[in-house]
């Protein structure tokens, strides 16, 4: 009777049908990348002439004639945009292909510039992500190779040392780098930086680890307040990135800008006019500085500035400039990249 019970209890006893499975040790934290493949040691006798070419811009051989070209080595086509998935977007794949296939037949190298801002804290969150920095990484390296780029420029503006941002940069430009200057590659890598004229997070955000990755670093000494950018505003990026941050000499090039701008002050500062339209619907003179311009005055770079900025670079031997934007200049013997170009090849030895 006694051994019935137990056997009726026994059926009727729960089997549990879902047993807790032995705990899943988590995935090893995936390391950061190191520097394989670090940017070549530039050339010392190199000086690059550059601008950028934005997709918004004119550059069939009407607007923009080949005679151009002969004045820079190096075009930024902007931009890769950053897409909410982490890829990125080419801005007018139609303008893209033009401006590869011009500056190829003109044999002026393309790069391709991928743009953030201050405002967007996406590149922020990518930049620390492992698995969305390589994403990212790949969706653009399918960009490079497809339409032939000849590299990549980091247009982020800015990472910073505030958010964690300035690591997530350096590690991103690892990985750049290993593919960009892997051997049979052969392809540049930069980035656009703050002029430097004010420390703070945005200077301090530029992992100094950076400069093994890039080629060049653009320095964007412009869009100050009135004026914008003074001779001496190139003098100043120059002390604080080579001479105070130690920054490679001949990987600094120096921005230039093909627009002008008011006063702050006047509240008029946002009010942009490009140096063409300066020239040609309010009557500015090509080797002045200042133009009064709807009741207020715009300052800009003519001739003159932009030759004396091209003679200062080339007497501390840095790495070369660069023009925001090629669309904006005049394409005659007025033009701002003509005049930059000549001062250097006036330089070179006969």
């Amino acid at each position: 009777m006694f051994m019935a019970a137990v056997a009726v209890l026994a059926a009727c006893a729960k089997v549990n049908p879902d047993p807790v499975p032995d705990p899943v040790p988590p995935s090893p934290p995936v390391p950061d990348p190191e520097l394989v493949y670090p940017a070549p040691e530039p050339d010392e006798d190199s000086f690059v002439r550059a601008a950028y070419f934005p997709y918004y811009g004119s550059f069939d051989a009407g607007s923009f004639p080949d005679s151009m070209f002969r004045y820079i080595d190096v075009a930024f086509y902007a931009f890769a945009q950053l897409q909410d998935d982490y890829t990125v977007k080419l801005g007018s794949a139609s303008v893209a292909s033009t401006v590869v296939d011009r500056c190829h037949r003109n044999n002026v190298k393309v790069v391709l510039s991928f743009a953030g801002n201050w405002l967007d804290k996406r590149f922020t969150t990518l930049s620390c992500s492992a698995e969305l920095r390589n994403r990212f990484v790949n969706s653009l390296m399918e960009i490079v190779n497809e339409y032939g780029f000849d590299g990549v420029d980091n247009d982020w503006e800015y990472p910073s040392s505030k958010d964690g941002s300035q690591r997530g940069n350096l590690l991103l430009m690892r990985q750049l780098s290993n593919e960009l200057h892997a051997p049979g590659v052969g392809k540049t890598l930069s980035m656009a930086i703050t002029p430097g004229i004010y420390e703070g997070a945005y200077t301090a955000g530029l992992d100094h680890g950076v400069f093994d990755c890039c080629d060049w670093f653009g320095s964007m000494a412009y869009d100050d307040d009135q004026p914008h950018s003074p001779y001496s505003m190139m003098e100043k990026s120059f002390q604080f990135w080579v001479e105070k941050n130690k920054m490679p000499l001949k990987k600094f090039i120096g921005g230039i800008p093909c627009y002008g701008r008011g006063s702050r002050s006047e509240n008029k500062w946002d009010k942009s006019k490009s140096y063409r339209n300066l020239v040609l619907n309010y009557g500015a003179d090509p080797d002045a500085d200042e133009v009064v311009t709807d009741g207020y005055v715009t300052n800009y770079n003519g001739r003159k500035t932009v030759e004396k900025k091209v003679q200062f670079l080339l007497s501390k031997n840095a790495g070369g400039y660069f023009f925001w934007e090629a669309d904006q200049d005049m394409k005659d013997e007025r033009s701002l990249l003509r005049t930059a170009s000549a001062t250097v090849d006036s330089a070179k030895p006969e």
